[in-house]
């Protein structure tokens, strides 16, 4: 598959690579990439190294990318110092993916795959680290990168938004998926880089609030409205006012109905973003 010069890919490579500054700022990352594979095969793809992607297709190494997608959400790392079980799996697809990242002097990436109802969302950190402790590294900071996702999907909402309409089609999902059940152990790093919090958050183009989603986190959790203004320290009406708000922006009549939504969205991953 040849991808042309006109694609997102290559047309908003500046607008990722200056979102990605804070990444590669901080947490000794080169390369970032975002992809949105939908049920029936069409997708969107951004990248700060749009060659490395160009080549990825033009090899046809892209069906290893479904191949990612099979597991409901979990965390890869592709590197030629791990003998991983899941690349051990998919051998052919993955290892020729990591010996293309060698070519490119990205040694080591880690996946965060996520899974939605109408389609899969991937996001790729690539270093071109040799240390074999740069493993590690990725592991220990899933939470940061994981964060990251989130920021990048908000600011680059209408970047994402205007590639849909130069989505490609690569396969059909009829494959059923694969119970392969991939573990990695991980440890949390407390340390969050203030460059990447967010101010707000973008559902169906409509811009929520760090206070309405923090009320909304709440919420779902089962708090009351007198809970909610406690532990954010807050009066009850104002917590009544934003609830309604939120009503009014997501059209929901029902509390029941605003719950729903932050389960079905990203929201329940970003308490701890505001």
């Amino acid at each position: 598959m040849i991808i042309p010069s006109n694609h997102p890919l290559f047309k908003f490579e500046s607008q990722v690579n200056q979102l990605c500054k804070p990444l590669f700022k901080n947490f000794n990352i080169q390369e970032f990439a975002y992809l949105k594979i939908f049920k029936d095969g069409h997708f969107v793809h951004l990248e700060t190294m749009p060659s490395f992607a160009n080549d990825y297709y033009a090899l046809n190494l892209y069906p290893s990318l479904f191949e990612l997608t099979h597991n409901a959400r979990h965390y890869v790392v592709l590197s030629p110092l791990l003998d991983h079980p899941y690349i051990s799996y998919h051998q052919d697809k993955l290892k020729s993916n990591i010996h293309l990242g060698i070519n490119h002097q990205l040694n080591h990436r880690l996946y965060i795959i996520k899974n939605k109802p109408e389609f899969f969302e991937i996001y790729g950190f690539g270093t071109t680290e040799t240390n074999p402790n740069m493993i590690d590294y990725l592991f220990m900071n899933i939470e940061m990168f994981n964060k990251f996702a989130l920021y990048f999907k908000n600011r680059a909402y209408s970047l994402i938004e205007e590639s849909y309409g130069s989505k490609t089609k690569l396969v059909d999902f009829t494959t059923p998926p694969i119970n392969n059940n991939l573990q990695c152990e991980h440890k949390e790093n407390p340390y969050i880089s203030d460059e990447i919090s967010l101010k707000n958050y973008m559902i169906s183009d409509t811009k929520i609030s760090a206070r309405e989603i923090q009320c909304l986190n709440y919420l779902a959790h089962g708090l009351n409205t007198k809970e909610i203004a406690k532990s954010l320290e807050l009066a009850p009406k104002t917590v009544e006012f934003y609830i309604y708000n939120l009503k009014n922006k997501l059209n929901c009549s029902h509390k029941s109905e605003l719950v729903k939504i932050y389960y079905e969205s990203d929201l329940s991953d970003m308490q701890t973003m505001f």
